[in-house]
């Protein structure tokens, strides 16, 4: 089987769609089956990242456990994860570790269609959550799917660095898709 930005083909196919795709999860092929109106699959997946930092570590088999039963009842495809340790962060602003955590990446297939955007974000939503649940966090910039609660729950000091990037950048020169998304999300609350 050849691997195509993290798809195999067992016909070995390299541009093009990718009729018969599997993906590799929990060290077994499972064939997916055809998106809705036979969209080829490099047009209609992605892969779309969520880290969550902030568990403590001790906490680290209780919120895979919890992670996992979510995890199946939302029937997400998770296409890897990784855990790693993290320092606490006392440098930045808006530190996303606030003492020695476990961060886990899930790094989840995701159907290009409203409907399985909307389930992808639901996942996340649920294991920002779970994170929550153990005074945890999320890393911040991995997504757009957290709730301005889940937010603010994470990140407390967030609206204060929003009102901090306007006093000292009035005029916004500088600027992203990531930061006018929060810009908007917090505008109204």
């Amino acid at each position: 089987a050849n691997c195509l930005g993290g798809w195999q083909t067992r016909s070995g196919a390299a541009s093009g769609c990718l009729p018969g795709a599997y993906a590799v999860a929990g060290g077994r092929d499972r064939q997916l089956a055809n998106p809705p109106g036979g969209a080829c699959l490099p047009c209609a997946l992605t892969a779309c990242f969520d880290r969550l930092s902030g568990v403590p570590r001790p906490d680290l088999p209780n919120f895979l456990s919890q992670a996992a039963e979510l995890l199946r009842s939302n029937r997400t495809i998770v296409i890897y994860g990784t855990v790693r340790l993290i320092e606490k962060d006392d440098e930045s602003f808006v530190a996303w570790a606030k003492k020695p955590y476990a961060c886990i990446i899930f790094n989840l297939l995701t159907l290009h269609t409203p409907a399985g955007i909307e389930a992808s974000a639901r996942s996340f939503r649920g294991l920002i959550d779970l994170a929550i649940a153990r005074g945890g966090s999320y890393y911040l910039t991995y997504h757009k799917f957290a709730k301005p609660e889940q937010v603010i729950a994470c990140h407390p000091q967030f609206k204060q660095f929003l009102d901090l990037k306007r006093k000292y950048d009035p005029t916004e020169r500088f600027q992203s898709d990531w930061y006018r998304h929060y810009r908007k999300l917090f505008a109204s609350s």
